[in-house]
């Protein structure tokens, strides 16, 4: 993408329902604050505590049980913000059209005085459309036009998550990757958005810590190209696989 993804450009990663969207785009937002970007972390499925426990996870690199026990996450969180790290912002809402993100977008840079760097939207496809349609796809097709518009006013860039269709789970278990063909309800996202990647994991693959990330779609630049995850769901960790990663095993994170 050309040094990564830009102010006025809209991501979208597409994937089966619980193989890690909202684990990705938690992912995404710990490394932006660590580099001091200002994120807005919008969920329409969880609550902002659930969120921001993810959050804790993966920067504290924590359990659960672990956050829960001791002064240790304390120490972690003290040494974490003395890095002076960016600010992030949670909300949760139960409905949400584009219009309202846009007046909340609004209301926070005012109030705050902020600046912000990034949106981070979960999910784009259970938000609501203002403009009724005879057709779904043509309400994700509306709500996604006005994500990129959002995207190009603000500056900003915008990552959400797509859901694949009933086929896809058949199709990574028989070892194929998920392109375009994949997509749920409505195909013209892919040309809507300026890249599209999936997140190709199967309940194998869970297991083995491991998944694979594939450009499925990319306005500037080339796709097609792929690259190996290494993932801890009980720390909400999703990672470049690195050497040594999967020799040996590692019990705690079982």
């Amino acid at each position: 993408m050309e040094s990564g993804i830009g102010g006025g450009e809209l991501l979208t990663i597409m994937a089966p329902a619980k193989t890690g969207k909202s684990h990705f785009l938690v992912n995404v937002g710990a490394n932006a604050l660590i580099f001091k970007k200002n994120i807005i972390h919008i969920s329409l499925e969880m609550p902002e505590e659930r969120v921001a426990e993810r959050y804790d996870m993966r920067m504290l690199g924590m359990t659960k049980n672990e956050l829960r026990v001791g002064n240790l996450p304390v120490k972690k969180a003290k040494s974490l913000l003395d890095q002076n790290i960016g600010h992030l912002h949670i909300k949760s809402f139960a409905r949400l059209t584009p219009e309202k993100l846009e007046l909340h977008l609004r209301k926070h840079e005012t109030i705050t005085g902020e600046k912000i760097d990034m949106l981070l939207l979960d999910y784009a496809d259970i938000m609501t459309c203002s403009t009724n349609y005879n057709q779904k796809r043509w309400e994700l097709d509306a709500i996604y036009y006005d994500l990129r518009a959002l995207a190009e006013e603000y500056n900003i860039p915008i990552i959400t998550v797509t859901q694949s269709n009933r086929g896809s789970v058949e199709k990574l278990n028989g070892g194929s990757i998920l392109d375009l063909d994949s997509m749920a309800e409505s195909y013209g996202i892919a040309r809507i958005v300026t890249a599209c990647l999936s997140l190709n994991i199967t309940n194998e693959d869970k297991l083995n810590h491991e998944g694979l990330m594939a450009w499925i779609a990319n306005r500037y630049g080339e796709q097609g190209g792929t690259g190996k995850l290494y993932i801890d769901y009980s720390r909400c960790l999703m990672r470049d696989w690195q050497v040594g990663d999967g020799i040996e095993d590692d019990d705690e994170t079982e």
